[in-house]
């Protein structure tokens, strides 16, 4: 029995469409991909992989995977298939009606967002969540930095929201105008998802996120109250943004001269945290006085040039990427129709071209 009837029709196909998105995306032409493999192989044989008349023998598969930089099971595993039933945490202020809104939102977000990966053969792993135990303070801060290392971000300040989603979080920015939300997490099939509020400034986005995460990767005791949980996912946060030792570093610096909102802004604009954050942490950790918290909370209060400043966002906008960039490349490299996708983007065929073609 020959190799090619081995398989079924439908995984032939299906082993060829997906190869044929990588190729497409990877913007290999089916020469280019014969000469960086590592076996030797005509591009007839591409041809007819891609095309579902034959299927490759293991030897030849784990190559392809090699050249793409993929697992094997790669080309057969519908990425669709792990995304499913999202499921939000409990411990929230939001009602049930509110919930059930942004998970059906989210949903339909999600399924075109795994529909998408499928059509352009890619799969993504999700994120590795260890959970650590918390029974105090200093347990928030040991966990955060613990995650900088293991993410060898000790001395980086990164993009967050891009980052979570290299690292195999799902993250989605929500049109909610209602200001008593911010943020929301929960787990859509094996993947772990981060949905923040679209309208946040940039350092705001960047906080909800990282709080959120605090929500996924800490293990409060039984019976710990709901506002002690928030207390410590917004303390991981903080740390996560900028590690005390930096902070402390960056304050102790300045010596004994007294500390403005110009010095803060600096600090924003490069570690893209809010100055009432960064004040609030600076006391919280004894680098300031609580007179001097107490003085910049009462100016906030009198003058409001000086409320203006303090609150204005200084940080780049950071936004989700992996959805909108994967789709451009599909388009690009003619892995996408512009009916595929004008429908991924939710618009009309005609609004896309208006929007995204140039002729």
């Amino acid at each position: 029995m020959t190799n090619s009837l081995k398989h079924t029709e439908e995984t032939r196909i299906l082993f060829g469409k997906r190869l044929k998105a990588r190729r497409l995306m990877s913007g290999y032409s089916i020469r280019e991909l014969v000469s960086k493999l590592d076996v030797k192989i005509s591009p007839m044989a591409i041809s007819k992989y891609e095309n579902g008349k034959t299927y490759p023998s293991t030897d030849i598969i784990s190559a392809l995977a090699k050249v793409f930089d993929v697992k094997s099971e790669d080309f057969l595993h519908p990425f669709g298939n792990r995304i499913k039933n999202i499921e939000f945490r409990k411990d929230t202020v939001l009602s049930m009606k509110k919930i059930n809104a942004i998970e059906k939102t989210v949903q339909s977000h999600i399924e075109r967002y795994a529909d998408l990966m499928d059509e352009c053969g890619i799969s993504i792993e999700p994120a590795s969540i260890n959970k650590t135990e918390i029974k105090c303070e200093d347990d928030v801060i040991t966990a955060a930095n613990a995650l900088r290392k293991e993410w060898g971000i000790e001395d980086q300040f990164i993009s967050i929201l891009p980052f979570l989603e290299k690292k195999g979080f799902i993250l989605y920015e929500i049109k909610e105008t209602e200001e008593e939300f911010d943020g929301i997490s929960g787990k859509a099939g094996d993947f772990p998802i981060i949905v923040i509020r679209k309208n946040l400034n940039p350092e705001m986005k960047r906080f909800t996120a990282l709080h959120e995460l605090g929500h996924l990767m800490l293990e409060f005791c039984p019976g710990t109250k709901q506002s002690t949980i928030e207390k410590y996912c917004q303390k991981f946060a903080q740390e996560v943004l900028l590690p005390t030792k930096k902070l402390t570093e960056i304050v102790t610096g300045l010596g004994e001269r007294k500390l403005s909102l110009l010095e803060f802004a600096i600090i924003q604009r490069k570690y893209g945290i809010a100055i009432d954050i960064m004040i609030s942490k600076a006391a919280q950790c004894n680098l300031i006085s609580s007179e001097t918290l107490n003085s910049y909370k009462q100016k906030k209060e009198r003058i409001q040039e000086f409320k203006q400043f303090a609150v204005k966002s200084r940080y780049i906008e950071e936004t989700c990427e992996m959805f909108t960039s994967t789709l451009y490349a599909a388009y690009t490299n003619k892995v996408l129709s512009i009916e595929r996708a004008a429908y991924y983007l939710n618009l009309s065929t005609v609004s896309f071209v208006d929007r995204y073609q140039i002729f």
